[in-house]
């Protein structure tokens, strides 16, 4: 006879709190499920409990990992001993990126918001102690070593010891320390690409508050009124003209004379109804073979005042809800060689073709001619609605410099 086959025993059930630290899916399925049926008795309460308050708890980590990261950088752009712009834009897009998802954990969690200035001084221990890290480690080249401890303890002593931003000031997607913006102008004033990068800033600042305007006006003010918020120590001068003495077709919407910055800003619109934040808005319908005109006349205006050096910089924005802005005609299009379309590059005459109306382009009959090319990009602005006309878009063109 062989030998008796050994049967083993069945796995003994684990118990709950067993299955909590062996199994946390099927734990927690079983839990979910005792709850539903109400077997209370089934539910393992400790840890139900614990778990819970956890799940809060991590929102609240969330919060202060975000605002942490915030402070790290906002230190780096003040403190760090020379940055390019490359860096220092790649340091606002964190910081960006930060207040948006603070601000998107305050939406899902609002009873955090009784708890944001103690959390803020916890995120600022631990942002002050990351860059002082940071700024040891660019000094001594390493991270590790006597030396580097020893620069550590040095920043440590060098930085704030509470955190001197206020909490509105760090939650505003427009706000930096007023040193941070000198620094970075510097650094702006210094690259090729100045104007696009200031564009760009400038920009989804403005779309965080205004993503939709009521006419061309209040575009203009609204976006000179975030111009002096992100500079605060800059001047802004609507409708200027550089030579006082010469015709009104000179003047521009807006000038930076501490920077030498001139500004053209068009906004043609759709007809779009829509309310936001308690406020209505009726878009008119417009013209886009006009705005596209008008705007390639800005980019022809800007170039002269270039050349006869009363502007360091160039800039015309169009901002638009009408895809017609940024859709490529058709061939028949008598505007056609107005055309904006996205990656066109536009340079030298552009005029209507003989389809075009002397009544419909009135006092717009004159050819555009351009001295230099300029290869087109659109920008989404903001979204406001569905359907055609409820998305915005900006194109950006940068002259001189």
């Amino acid at each position: 006879m062989g030998e008796p086959t050994s049967i083993s025993p069945d796995k003994p059930e684990q118990s709950s709190e067993e299955l909590y630290w062996a199994d946390t899916y099927t734990w927690a399925m079983q839990q979910a499920d005792a709850l539903r049926r109400r077997d209370f008795s089934s539910v393992d309460w400790d840890n139900v409990i614990e778990e819970i308050e956890d799940m809060g708890k991590s929102e609240l980590r969330r919060w202060k990992s975000h605002c942490a990261s915030l402070i790290r950088h906002m230190l780096k752009l003040e403190y760090w001993p020379s940055w390019d712009v490359k860096t220092g834009q790649a340091w606002i897009r964190t910081i960006s990126n930060a207040r948006e998802q603070m601000r998107d954990t305050l939406d899902e969690s609002p009873g955090l918001q009784s708890k944001k200035q103690e959390m803020l001084g916890q995120a600022w221990k631990t942002g002050r102690r990351n860059v002082a890290r940071d700024l040891a480690e660019l000094q001594t080249g390493s991270q590790i070593g006597r030396g580097h401890k020893h620069a550590w303890r040095e920043w440590e002593r060098k930085l704030p010891n509470h955190c001197p931003y206020e909490l509105a000031a760090i939650e505003d997607p427009g706000w930096w320390p007023e040193g941070v913006q000198c620094r970075l102008e510097r650094a702006l004033l210094e690259t090729d690409s100045f104007g696009m990068l200031f564009v760009k800033v400038l920009m989804k600042n403005l779309a965080s508050d205004r993503p939709v305007f009521h006419s061309e006006a209040d575009f203009q003010h609204s976006l000179g009124w975030r111009i002096q918020h992100m500079i605060p120590t800059g001047r802004v001068r609507p409708e200027h003209k550089p030579f006082p003495d010469e015709s009104k077709r000179m003047q521009v919407d807006l000038w930076l004379p501490d920077i030498g910055v001139a500004m053209e800003l068009k906004y043609s619109t759709r007809e779009y109804e829509i309310e936001h934040e308690g406020e209505y808005f009726a878009l008119k319908a417009g013209a886009p073979d006009n705005a596209r005109y008008d705007f390639l006349k800005d980019i022809q205006r800007l170039e002269k005042l270039s050349d006869r050096q009363a502007i360091r910089v160039g800039l015309a924005i169009l901002l638009t809800n009408d895809p017609a802005c940024w859709s490529e005609p058709g061939p028949d299009a008598y505007s056609i060689q107005f055309s904006l379309h996205e990656d066109r590059r536009i340079t030298g005459e552009m005029k209507w073709n003989s389809k075009a109306s002397a009544k419909g382009i009135k006092d717009r009959k004159d050819p555009i001619c351009l001295k230099y090319s300029y290869d087109l990009r659109w920008q989404k602005y903001a979204d406001i609605g569905d359907g055609n006309g409820g998305q915005l878009r900006y194109l950006a063109v940068q002259i001189g410099h």
